[in-house]
């Protein structure tokens, strides 16, 4: 799986630190490190790489980041981010034997072959806004269907720390084997 997640910075100051954003990994790129959980499980190690050579005087974290992720499951994914791209793209790559799927989550449509069958979708709609009445209605207990409990949200931003601490130091991370659900007693400092 290979993933990419190029976009421009937005325009809200807070953003641009990372002690109130967590950078861009963290606060941007955790949907796509979110993803490659979901379809390929927990990740036990992930190196990086990454540089804050393009956007020197905007941010201070590093503004493109690329991170190899080796997954419990043996599947080895690849997550690749910038905030300091002109054009915005969310692609994900996914080779398996007998798959090859692509998904542009920004133009809502899914393409490849499976089994020697094709695969074409196109989504309709406004899906931010279908994610943002889903996440209302959880919040305010009108539903318990979550597709994400909060323990396991938990886990996609330890992966994202894990991620962004790998770009930094250049050199391969293990992740927490110990990503327990009791969340309880744990402090996460961005």
């Amino acid at each position: 799986m290979d993933s990419t997640y190029w976009v421009s910075p937005p325009e809200t100051p807070w953003w641009c630190e990372r002690t109130r954003s967590g950078g861009q990994i963290v606060e941007q790129s955790t949907h796509v490190y979110d993803l490659h959980r979901y379809l390929a499980g927990e990740v036990t190690a992930a190196t990086g790489s990454g540089t804050d050579r393009v956007l020197v005087d905007s941010v201070d974290f590093q503004d493109a980041t690329s991170v190899t992720l080796e997954h419990e499951s043996g599947a080895v994914s690849h997550v690749s981010s910038t905030c300091a791209s002109p054009v915005s793209r969310f692609e994900v790559r996914i080779t398996a034997e007998n798959a090859s799927l692509e998904l542009d989550y920004f133009e809502h449509s899914l393409s490849g072959s499976v089994d020697g069958e094709p695969v074409q979708f196109e989504g309709a709609g406004d899906w931010y806004q279908r994610e943002f009445e889903a996440f209302l209605r959880a919040i305010s207990s009108e539903s318990t269907d979550v597709r994400s409990e909060y323990d396991d949200a938990v886990r996609t931003l330890e992966l994202t720390l894990t991620a962004r601490a790998a770009a930094e130091a250049g050199n391969r991370t293990e992740s927490s084997s110990n990503m327990s659900s009791d969340i309880s007693d744990r402090e996460i400092n961005l």
